[in-house]
C-alpha cells in the first residue's frame, strides 16, 4: 500500500513538471518523504491519543507549502488541478487509515 500511494504522488509531480506547473529542478524523491513525512510525524500524536485530527486541514495545509515551493512561476495557473490530486491522494490515505484503525482490534 505504501508503494502504492507514493507513486501516485511521484506520477503527479512528474505530471507538474512535464507540464510546467512544477519547476524543473524538484527534487520528486525530497518532495515524496517531505509529504509522507509530514504526514507520518503528524499523525503519532492523533495515534496515541495525544491530540486530535482534522485531516482535510492538515491535507491542505500540507499541500499548500509543497506545491508553493515547487510550483513554477508561469505554472500558477495548473496549480489548482495539482492541488485537486494530492488532495484526493491524501483523502485516500485518509481513507485506509481510518479503514485500517476500525480493523484494528
Amino acid at each position: 500500500m505504501n508503494r502504492r500511494y507514493t507513486q501516485l504522488l511521484v506520477e503527479v509531480l512528474h505530471a507538474g513538471i512535464q507540464r510546467g506547473e512544477f519547476r524543473p529542478d524538484t527534487a520528486v524523491p525530497l518532495v515524496r518523504d517531505m509529504v509522507f513525512g509530514s504526514v507520518e510525524h503528524h499523525l503519532w500524536g492523533f495515534l496515541y491519543g495525544q491530540s486530535s485530527l482534522d485531516a482535510e486541514r492538515v491535507a491542505d495545509r500540507i499541500t499548500e507549502l509543497v506545491c508553493g515551493g515547487i510550483v513554477a512561476n508561469d505554472g500558477a495557473a495548473g496549480l489548482a488541478s495539482q492541488t485537486e490530486r494530492l488532495a484526493t491522494l491524501i483523502d485516500r490515505m485518509d481513507l485506509a487509515l481510518e479503514s485500517r484503525g476500525a480493523a484494528t482490534p
